[in-house]
């Protein structure tokens, strides 16, 4: 697969997710008037039957002609979206979440389904979601089922942030889907209260009672809230932002938001100078329960795995 390809990637096994996936890049793809490179990786050792060294080509030249069948149709498909999209595929032999990865060295984007198994056995979209956004070096979108939502002006692009890096190129990333597409940005900082524990043999409430706490937390997240506002203020000024300081879980609470969010976009491992602003696994929360599509991202230059 060429490794200098710049614009959308997307894995493709056939799966109704995959294509699910596949139709939100194809319409990604011509909003950032970006070409799209449909990739399907096959997994020989689970594709094959048999022994690699048994002998039998003309297994290996079934699978390749089948791979090429559904590679066809997904660039159709693609095509469709727009006659202008510039549309090319890739059968790459490696395992899916390692071919994406590849590309996501140069690409702008890696769009997977969150969850796959197309009929050509060994072309795998499920766990290769979470593998994809642990190591991808761009931003990665994973859609879930069969949405097609997109960010407009009736559906937000909602962002967590607490602060560190990796939530501060998510804000980054955000704050340019949301000026593409016309829609506001809605930036929620979640923060938990520590209301239980000892300081030695005396209640943590004793020495701290929790009103002091939430309010110290809340103040916390209000804080990264004013940062987050003028970091979007100096690339974006006319953009439409809203603010929330949410006590409780940050992936509860992007979760709930994605219900009616155009997408969800995340940080992909974070944590900030105050313990209760935490955007760790955070990511692989949101990627599993959101009701939109979920763009992950990582901070520049940076190797930021997702937490078990």
């Amino acid at each position: 697969m060429s490794t200098n390809f710049a614009g959308v990637v997307v894995g493709f096994d056939g799966s109704p997710p995959s294509t699910a996936g596949l139709d939100w890049a194809a319409a990604e793809a011509v909003r950032r008037g970006l070409p799209l490179k449909v990739v399907l990786a096959v997994e020989l050792g689970t594709a094959l039957p048999m022994p690699m060294d048994s002998g039998a080509p003309w297994a290996m030249a079934k699978i390749e002609g089948a791979a090429r069948e559904v590679l066809a149709d997904a660039v159709e498909r693609a095509r469709k979206t727009d006659p202008g999209l510039v549309v090319e595929s890739s059968l790459v032999i490696d395992t899916a979440a390692s071919a994406l990865v590849d590309a996501s060295r140069t690409a702008a984007l890696v769009v997977v389904g969150n969850r796959g198994h197309g009929d050509l056995m060994g072309t795998l979209l499920g766990s290769v979601a979470f593998g994809v956004t642990a190591h991808s070096q761009c931003p990665v979108a994973v859609v879930r089922g069969g949405s097609m939502r997109v960010p407009g002006p009736d559906a937000p692009v909602v962002v967590g942030t607490d602060g560190s890096e990796p939530a501060n190129a998510a804000l980054d990333e955000a704050a340019e889907i949301a000026q593409r597409a016309d829609a506001p940005l809605h930036i929620v900082a979640a923060y938990q209260v520590a209301v239980t524990g000892w300081v030695g043999v005396t209640p943590w409430t004793e020495v701290y009672p929790e009103e002091e706490l939430t309010e110290a937390a809340e103040d916390t997240a209000k804080s990264t809230l004013a940062n987050a506002r003028e970091r979007v203020r100096r690339n974006h000024p006319d953009l439409q932002v809203e603010y929330a300081a949410v006590r409780g879980r940050a992936a509860d609470a992007l979760v709930e938001r994605s219900r009616t969010a155009g997408v969800v976009v995340v940080g992909s491992r974070g944590r900030g100078g105050f313990r209760s602003l935490v955007m760790g696994s955070v990511s692989r929360g949101v990627v599993h329960a959101s009701e939109s599509p979920v763009v992950v991202v990582h901070a520049p230059d940076r190797d930021f795995d997702l937490e078990a």
